[in-house]
């Protein structure tokens, strides 16, 4: 029998807990317009599976129809015990519908033994590793954890997550959903250091699985957005508005911004980051030198051209960029020289940026050596037929094109196709993207002899 389905994964309490006065210090009016509006997304999203003898409970609780659900459950309990024994594991997932009906209602206490009931089940029936145990030991942490009982939920959710990854390895997206219920677990206790590193993974495995722009990975973008959020106003309170932690929390939310395009919210939170580490005792930390290298090049990546621009070498195509002066990329390097050695991938990847800063505004001579240093880079780290040897060698092309260079630029187009040719297949659009690129400047010599 089927064994598929989706489960409710939140109570109403926990979710009040997370939006809970005292981790937001809001108006009870906000309070209250924040937990309707997650509400009213939650009723949106959950939806029910249950077996198909149960369709009659699913019905019954989607019209609103409690009690009337609670016994339809009941009674498919019955039956499917009368069946299939009291020990088989498809009773102990009528055992969990049941639960849950109770635990939506917030009959704690008549949930747990359901709950625990069908966990025994499950570890009898199937082993204690089974992934299916680590379904009902979620049930059972949530019940807790809604409760407030954290002590009670953590080594559950551990287990779960354990479970997961031993089971089905440790990207699939159910570890995800074990690290998020960690990560709530803790957040609802303050803890927002022990959970922002478990957000993260979670949000990593999803960006793995279901690629960059899959509904699912947009909505935990979201979710840390709102995570640091939080996050900061209680750093700040604790901490003070100055501390290392809270210029961390600042510049996490500034990528989160800019990850989703808003370059408006991104630049002052990099910029009140960048004072804090500027002004910091302990600058020479690695660490820390390093994160301020990292905010001088995103504050460098993030301002906004008023108007579009040609690209260099285009052909009446515009685009608009987001630009900045040199000199926050040139501190970027500076910094970067100090802590690295000269060879190493930051420092290319600063001297890019620097480069292409150059290159949109059509300073191509001051353009050509950084290209050209930050090649010689990946070559001696990556080899010279590295795929970001391609992409530079694709710039420097762009580079001579628009100068007018066409025999130089031919060649490091060629040099960026062969490339990409080993490493992709000859319809991947960064091949097709070269090839068009060079056919379209061996046109623009023909016409030159032409002439």
């Amino acid at each position: 029998m089927a064994m598929k389905y989706i489960r409710i994964l939140s109570t109403l309490f926990l979710l009040f807990l997370l939006v809970a006065p005292a981790v937001f210090a809001q108006s009870k009016k906000s309070e209250e317009k924040e937990v309707a509006e997650a509400l009213a997304e939650l009723d949106e999203t959950i939806e029910f599976e249950f077996f198909r003898q149960d369709q009659d409970v699913m019905d019954l609780y989607l019209a609103d129809e409690d009690d009337d659900a609670v016994e339809a459950a009941k009674k498919a309990l019955e039956a499917v015990e009368q069946e299939m024994g009291s020990d088989h594991p498809d009773v102990a997932l009528s055992l969990e519908t049941l639960a849950l009906l109770y635990h939506d209602q917030g009959l704690y206490a008549q949930a747990e033994p359901l709950y625990q009931r069908a966990l025994d089940i499950r570890e009898n029936a199937l082993g204690r590793n089974h992934p299916d145990v680590a379904l009902s030991l979620d049930d059972l942490a949530l019940l807790h954890h809604g409760q407030g009982q954290y002590a009670q939920a953590e080594p559950l959710y551990q287990r779960a997550l354990e479970i997961r990854k031993k089971a089905l390895g440790p990207d699939h997206l159910e570890v995800a959903s074990s690290l998020d219920h960690m990560a709530s677990l803790h957040e609802t206790q303050i803890q927002y250091d022990q959970a922002e590193p478990l957000y993260k993974q979670a949000q990593e495995i999803r960006e793995k699985a279901l690629g960059p722009n899959h509904p699912d990975v947009a909505r935990g973008v979201n979710d840390l957005t709102s995570f640091y959020k939080r996050a900061l106003i209680i750093r700040e309170k604790q901490l003070g508005p100055n501390h290392p932690v809270v210029g961390s929390t600042l510049n996490d939310l500034g990528e989160l911004y800019q990850a989703q395009g808003e370059y408006e919210q991104a630049e002052p939170l990099y910029r009140r980051a960048l004072k804090i580490r500027e002004n910091m005792p302990g600058v020479g930390d690695a660490t820390e030198i390093k994160a301020m290298a990292d905010s001088y090049d995103f504050i460098g990546e993030t301002r906004e051209a008023p108007d579009p621009v040609d690209l260099p070498g285009g052909e009446g195509e515009t685009a608009v960029y987001y630009y900045a002066t040199p000199d926050f990329h040139l501190r970027a390097l500076e910094i970067r020289e100090k802590l690295r050695k000269s060879n190493h991938p930051d420092i290319a990847e600063t001297l890019i940026n620097m480069a292409g800063l150059y290159m949109i505004q059509g300073q191509y001579e001051q353009a050509k050596p950084l290209y050209k240093r930050a090649l010689g880079i990946i070559r001696r780290l990556q080899g010279r037929n590295h795929l970001d040897a391609a992409t530079i060698q694709n710039s420097l092309a762009e580079l001579y094109r628009a100068q007018g260079s066409y025999k130089t630029a031919t060649k490091y187009y060629e040099r960026a196709l062969a490339i990409r040719e080993e490493h992709l297949e000859s319809d991947h659009p960064d091949v097709v993207a070269v090839r068009n690129s060079l056919a379209s400047i061996v046109n623009l010599q023909n016409a030159r002899k032409k002439k």
